[in-house]
């Protein structure tokens, strides 16, 4: 079993049942739908389709929805794409026509006046860059520099220039709509440049009394700047490496992609690594090495979960990618590279007593041997920061909340159970001695750790740690 949680893009290639069900099974833990495709109809008969296949496997799929953000995007293009070559003209407009082998239209307002004093543009995620050359009314004209396959709605970037579009726009307003009345479990807002991004999306949730967790793409280097914000206003963040590969030259990004995970343990929020993780597979039957390495590196970093895109999406082989990348990630997770390395003096010194308690049951599940520890919630925080303290045994997240239950599993090393019949610390133990031996996580006579958030008239949540030995109720 993984303890890393694996994040699956649905696309044409793995929106059927069949491949929806092969997913599943396969090690999908978390599905993603990319809002920057497709229409509201497709997304909301896919939420559906997920949530009724994952009740019948048994599964506690958790479901994220990705907004598109303030993203420039091209057009269509008559044919659905075509191949650049280095060396010939191409022009971008942002007047209204069909994409061709001669150019495309861009979706923004006043192109010309962004693309102004620009060196280079980028798309594709880095894939393609051109050369601008001059500019003329409402065009921008362009020579490509590094060309390839171009195809429908794919982002532009101008490196080095802020975008004049607000944190959400038209269309991300009414996507989110979609989500909520879905009910979804996350929502990933792209291009997040700071809190504020973040506390907007939070006010828009809060307001349609929606509980779903936020989570902040982390794809521009401003954000960086203020990452200790965004982290304290999200749930979580992804460390989206094609456009901040643009925004940032490349050999920055691995330092930017550990000091993010770094961070994001360090004030307890999950966090994804995401982004031509196994992209040579989209295709091919094996991954490169290099892509071997970086997903196994994501793993002894720290990551909570690693996400693929195209590959799933779009790919030939949907369902084999995730059997390699669960193959990638349990060799990585049993070998004696993966040590904890924090130390208590390296977490958050801001008197955070949840971290505390999460610090505490870890380091008690080590010194006594324990098989597991037991993180009952019923918010997801508990199970979210004991996992976060990267114990060595597993984390059983049990909760009686099946939202809850879908949240935590994006958390690395947990392993859901939704429970009932949780009235007090008592009735908890006698759920945890069942539960586990049925879990097949530990046997009678057995030590776990128990952590839980009970509400007892206590203002803070997270409030009861016990060593308890299954059985001894009896």
């Amino acid at each position: 079993m993984a303890g890393t949680k694996i994040v699956c893009t649905i696309g044409p290639a793995s929106s059927s049942e069949e491949q929806m069900r092969a997913l599943i099974r396969a090690g999908m833990s978390v599905a993603r739908l990319n809002f920057s495709h497709g229409s509201m109809d497709t997304h909301r008969e896919w939420v559906r389709r997920l949530r009724r296949i994952a009740a019948e496997e048994g599964a506690p799929l958790c479901i994220m929805q990705d907004l598109s953000g303030p993203k420039v995007r091209i057009g269509h293009f008559s044919e659905g794409r075509v191949f650049l070559s280095p060396g010939q003209p191409f022009s971008l407009t942002d007047e209204s026509i069909t994409g061709s082998i001669s150019g495309v239209q861009v979706d923004i307002e006043d192109l010309a006046g962004l693309a102004r004093g620009c060196e280079r543009l980028m798309l594709a995620d880095g894939m393609i860059e051109l050369r601008v050359t001059g500019i003329s009314g409402r065009t921008v004209q362009t020579e490509v520099v590094v060309g390839g396959y171009l195809s429908d709605r794919k982002g532009i970037a101008f490196p080095g220039r802020a975008l004049p579009i607000d944190p959400l726009t038209e269309k991300d307003i009414a996507d989110l709509q979609v989500g909520i009345e879905e009910d979804v479990d996350y929502i990933a807002l792209s291009f997040v440049r700071g809190r504020h991004d973040m506390d907007e999306l939070r006010r828009r949730v809060d307001a349609a009394g929606s509980r779903a967790g936020l989570i902040a793409k982390l794809e521009r280097p401003e954000a960086l700047d203020d990452l200790d914000g965004i982290l304290d206003a999200s749930d979580g963040v992804m460390v989206a490496r094609g456009d901040l590969g643009i925004e940032m030259a490349p050999e920055e990004v691995p330092l930017a992609q550990k000091r993010i995970i770094r961070e994001a343990t360090r004030a307890g929020k999950y966090v994804i690594t995401a982004t031509q993780m196994l992209e040579s597979m989209i295709h091919n039957s094996w991954p490169t090495r290099a892509e071997a390495s970086d997903v196994a590196n994501a793993v002894l970093d720290g990551t909570d979960a690693v996400m693929l895109s195209g590959e799933t999406a779009t790919g030939d082989n949907p369902v084999r990618v995730v059997e390699m990348m669960r193959r990638i990630i349990v060799a990585t997770e049993g070998s004696r590279e993966l040590r904890r390395p924090e130390r208590r003096r390296d977490l958050s010194e801001d008197g955070n007593e949840y971290l505390a308690i999460a610090w505490a049951a870890v380091e008690m599940a080590e010194m006594t041997g324990a098989k597991a520890i037991v993180a009952y919630t019923e918010s997801g925080t508990t199970a979210r920061l004991v996992s976060k303290r990267r114990p060595d045994v597993p984390v059983i997240g049990m909760t009686q909340d099946p939202r809850v239950l879908r949240q935590i599993n994006l958390g690395r090393n947990i392993v859901p159970d939704l429970v009932t019949d949780v009235k007090g610390l008592d009735s908890l133990l006698r759920v945890v001695d069942k539960r586990v031996m049925e879990l097949g996580q530990a046997a009678e006579d057995d030590k776990v750790i128990v952590v839980a958030g009970l509400t007892m008239g206590a203002d803070w949540k997270t409030n009861v740690i016990k060593l308890h030995r299954v059985g001894s109720l009896d």
